[in-house]
């Protein structure tokens, strides 16, 4: 039931629906991408390090992040990439007159 100030709610139709599913997809990976690199970054900048090479534990930490970030990374490219490659390609039209203005002859 409407009241009587609300306008007619309207349904989305189903390439709205995959927009915005898609928007949210993309946001929040790249959210996630963010934050882990933040993280990686907090714990080699301000973790005091050993002088001459970094930690055993930290290599392996630093390695696992970075293998997530790669998939992460491939992963948005996949998403998006994936609503380019399904958009129909639309014909280019030819002009029906040349430069001079003159109908074009087939």
């Amino acid at each position: 039931m409407t009241k009587p100030n609300q306008p007619p709610s309207q349904h989305l139709s189903v390439e709205q629906i995959q927009v915005r599913i898609w928007a949210f997809v993309v946001i929040a990976v790249t959210l996630v991408l963010m934050f882990i690199v933040g993280a990686m970054l907090y714990s080699v900048t301000f973790v005091t390090q050993p002088i001459k090479a970094m930690a055993p534990i930290d290599q392996a930490y630093t390695k696992m992040l970075n293998d997530i970030v790669l998939l992460i990374v491939g992963g948005i490219g996949g998403i998006m990439s994936k609503r380019i490659v399904n958009e129909p390609v639309k014909p280019k039209e030819e002009p029906k007159h040349d430069d001079t203005g003159t109908p074009k002859v087939l």
